[in-house]
């Protein structure tokens, strides 16, 4: 378990792209600004950015998930999203790693923990696996626009 010190953000200013309407469960937020979020642990100091115009699907799962932990809740759970998602891009952090950062920031904001189990159970699957890194060109585009930095 990584110990949560604090957690430190700038605005967190997105919005919703729309959709078309055989689209109606797809959830794509894209950045109006640029913004950051710091995790202090007591493995380092994680910082997590990004510029106008990066995009994220909020909390991956679909609505079936959301009455456990929401897709695009308050600014808290905003900043654990978004920073999961950039740890998912492949920067010099593990696919592990990022999924415990994930649930044991969700505990550091109060979320109950069997919340925090069934999230990080979620999102280590060999599914989720799957789409750890960088494939497509528009994930190599939008990695472009955002950025992890590990101080251990």
């Amino acid at each position: 378990m990584i110990k949560i010190y604090k957690i430190k953000k700038s605005e967190i200013d997105f919005r919703k792209s729309p959709n078309r309407w055989w689209q109606f469960f797809r959830r794509w937020y894209i950045a109006n600004k640029p913004g950051w979020i710091e995790f202090h642990t007591d493995i380092g100091v994680f910082t997590y950015t990004w510029e106008k115009g990066f995009g994220c699907d909020g909390r991956s799962g679909g609505i079936f998930v959301d009455p456990i932990f929401p897709n695009w809740g308050n600014d808290l759970e905003k900043s654990l999203v978004i920073a999961h998602d950039i740890s998912f891009y492949g920067f010099d952090i593990s696919f592990e790693l990022s999924n415990e950062l994930l649930r044991d920031t969700m505990r550091f904001i109060g979320k109950a923990e069997w919340r925090c189990i069934a999230v990080y159970e979620g999102v280590s699957t060999w599914i989720a696996r799957k789409a750890f890194g960088c494939t497509t060109d528009k994930e190599k585009a939008n990695k472009a626009l955002c950025s992890l930095k590990w101080d251990a």
